[in-house]
């Protein structure tokens, strides 16, 4: 039986890790599970990618079937290449809208930076290439 859900942010050198941490009851025992969802950028950072994505136009489009696996495919390919893009959701409505750019960051490990109207901002550093510099 899960008692509660929390996501919480550790902070860890120059960003965040953010945990969610399960609390299971087991035969009277609380047994906390923590899963690592995504690397989160620092406040700092997130101001400077917020800067960085202003001008940029969004390279993958959400359409009315919502998130398909070749959309996924399109933002993995994209987030590998420029690290931080402009994604447009054009489904349904506000709250819709918010399940499924929180599904797009939980399946492509990327994190939200930003989401305003019906644009998201996503930032998933890459190890081996890091084309986006941190302050």
């Amino acid at each position: 039986m899960t008692v509660q859900d929390t996501l919480t942010r550790y902070a860890s050198g120059d960003s965040y890790l953010r945990v969610e941490v399960r609390a299971l009851k087991l035969r009277g025992l609380f047994i906390l599970v923590g899963t690592l969802l995504a690397t989160m950028p620092t406040p700092q950072q997130i101001k400077h990618l917020r800067a960085l994505a202003h001008d940029k136009k969004p390279v993958v489009s959400l359409g009315r079937h919502g998130l398909t696996d070749a959309v996924l495919e399109e933002l993995d390919i994209a987030l590998n290449h420029h690290e931080l893009i402009k994604v447009k959701v054009g489904v349904g409505d506000r709250e819709l809208r918010d399940q499924v750019v929180t599904q797009m960051c939980e399946r492509s490990g990327a994190a939200l930076v930003q989401r305003i109207g019906n644009i998201a901002i996503l930032f998933r550093r890459n190890p081996e290439k890091p084309v986006v510099k941190l302050p």
